[in-house]
């Protein structure tokens, strides 16, 4: 039997098409969203592997960082021990300086103050001699030696005293350089500790990371390394210099006492034999004053001698120039020339010629005397002099040149 079937209605055609738009619009979103799944799965996995990636590399770049952060930090600090030892060295060395410029200083003070003093004094002490004394010996020429050569050696103190503080001068600068650096140094040191110490759970983290643009910053690391290279090396070089001039100074304020020492010995030995023959000429002169006091004693007792011999002949001569004019009275014939008149002229004529003689020798002997006497005078007016020079070198230029004593220490 044959059925036969009605033909479909018009609205049922258009279902089924959009049953099919349907079925393909929900197979296009199925299709659509299989394709994003996917895509956002690849893109979870990408995700995954690039955070992971990143994850190692920013982990690789703080590790880099903090071992950068260390060795820094380390490089730092051995430089700071660096400038530290080397500031101290400087800093000793601006005390011991200071301690050779006092040296100097004391001692051109003491030249000044006392030596080249107690010096001029002795030198104007022998000029109070006396006379024949008073001339330009070996003393007075030492003396000056001594003088000029004191003056001589206040000025080297004074140069050495000039150079001494130039020397702290420049290690000053230099400490001062140094001070400046290590501060900086300190600072970045501690900025460095205090990132080395930062940690990502650390509160008061920033985003603003304040860098400074490249063509502001005034040094690169290698720019900072020669400068500090270049101070150390500096300073070390006016270590060494001022070390070297602290030896010379030695030295020089060694050899100035030597030389002070010999000369002071040269002029005490001078002195030494000058007193000497100051010594030996007074007791010379002395003995001659002896000698000569006893001559004018003995003149003196012959004076008196021949002055009663002449007083003795008086008598005589007055006896026999009387019985010669008693005998004139004779009368007549009596009168004449017999052996007594011979015998009395003759006795007189004796008297008188012992008697002028005697006259003779006594205006000599005064003569003598009066020469004997202004020798005494003279001889005690050396014997003053002698005296006097003789004070002078051995109790007042001694006693004054006691207090001379060269010492630097």
């Amino acid at each position: 039997m044959t059925v036969q079937t009605s033909p479909k209605p018009t609205n049922m055609i258009s279902i089924d098409a959009k049953n099919r738009d349907w079925l393909q619009f929900s197979s296009a979103i199925y299709t659509r969203t299989q394709t994003r799944t996917k895509q956002c799965q690849s893109l979870l996995l990408d995700v995954a592997k690039v955070i992971d990636a990143y994850e190692t590399s920013v982990a690789s770049h703080r590790t880099s960082t903090e071992h950068a952060l260390a060795v820094n930090i380390g490089d730092i600090r051995f430089r700071i021990g660096e400038i530290s030892n080397v500031k101290a060295n400087l800093e000793s060395e601006i005390a011991s300086l200071e301690l050779y410029r006092k040296r100097a200083s004391d001692f051109c003070a003491y030249l000044e103050r006392e030596a080249i003093v107690i010096v001029r004094k002795c030198l104007q002490i022998r000029q109070n001699r006396q006379c024949v004394d008073l001339y330009r010996d070996s003393v007075d020429q030492e003396l000056t030696t001594e003088c000029a050569l004191l003056d001589d050696i206040i000025c080297l103190m004074v140069r050495l005293q000039q150079q001494a503080s130039e020397h702290m001068r420049r290690l000053k600068r230099l400490v001062f350089v140094l001070n400046n650096d290590l501060r900086d140094k300190d600072v970045s040191v501690t900025l460095d500790e205090t990132n080395a110490q930062l940690k990502q759970e650390s509160l008061l983290l920033s985003l603003d990371a304040r860098k400074l643009p490249i063509d502001t910053r005034k040094f690169s690391h290698e720019e900072n390394t020669q400068v500090t290279k270049a101070t150390l090396r500096d300073s070390n070089r006016e270590l060494y210099t001022c070390r070297q001039y602290r030896a010379l100074v030695d030295l020089l304020l060694k050899q100035t006492v030597e030389h002070l020492d010999r000369q002071r010995e040269v002029v005490d030995e001078s002195l030494t034999r000058k007193i000497e023959e100051y010594q030996a000429a007074k007791v010379k002169l002395e003995n001659q004053h002896s000698e000569t006091l006893r001559s004018i004693i003995d003149l003196t007792n012959t004076i008196s001698d021949l002055d009663k011999a002449i007083q003795d002949k008086r008598g005589p001569m007055m006896l026999a120039h009387s019985r010669l004019g008693n005998r004139s009275d004779r009368p007549g014939i009596e009168l004449v020339r017999d052996e007594v008149d011979a015998r009395l002229e003759l006795e007189i004529d004796h008297l008188q010629t012992y008697t002028l003689h005697l006259q003779s020798l006594l205006a000599e002997a005064k003569a003598t005397l009066r020469n004997l006497t202004k020798v005494q005078h003279e001889l005690e007016e050396n014997i003053n002099v002698k005296s006097n020079s003789l004070k002078l070198d051995q109790v007042d230029c001694a006693v004054v040149r006691m207090g001379l004593k060269y010492n630097v220490y």
